[in-house]
């Protein structure tokens, strides 16, 4: 999956880091987010280790507001927070986006199937980023 979905994805206003999802970090393998504080993105690593080999680390890493740091969006895990994200954006607790096997083989699309209004994505990741793109912005009501 490309990076560029992975940036479209933390540049919506509904994004966050949660724990459980897999961040692709330039000076690490990945990074599985344990928590996140204010200001701090904790979690655990692999990384190739000085000696040879790899090791493990848990690592305390400044929150990622750059394109350095993205979510992998091949993992289940955070696909799974990523679908939280746009169910709480969209306030709608049980809301899925739509796959349209018979007809486009593994199309999915964010609204009901309608011929007047589709449009298709070619994977759930894809499905899901569009989904919070077009999330209504909850701030402008309040």
């Amino acid at each position: 999956m490309s990076n560029e979905l992975a940036r479209r994805a933390v540049a919506c206003k509904g994004w966050r880091w949660l724990p459980g999802m897999l961040a692709k970090h330039p000076d690490f393998r990945d990074v599985r987010v344990s928590h996140v504080g204010r200001t701090r993105m904790h979690g655990a690593c692999r990384y190739a280790s000085p000696m040879g080999g790899v090791s493990n680390a848990v690592v305390a890493l400044p929150l990622p507001t750059s394109s350095d740091v993205l979510p992998d969006l091949t993992d289940p895990a955070t696909v799974g927070c990523l679908l939280g994200l746009v169910r709480l954006a969209r306030l709608d607790p049980a809301w899925l986006p739509t796959c349209l096997d018979g007809e486009a083989l593994g199309a999915w699309v964010v609204e009901p199937p309608s011929r007047n209004r589709q449009t298709r994505h070619e994977n759930y990741a894809a499905a899901l980023v569009a989904a919070l793109e077009a999330a209504p912005d909850l701030e402008e009501g309040a």
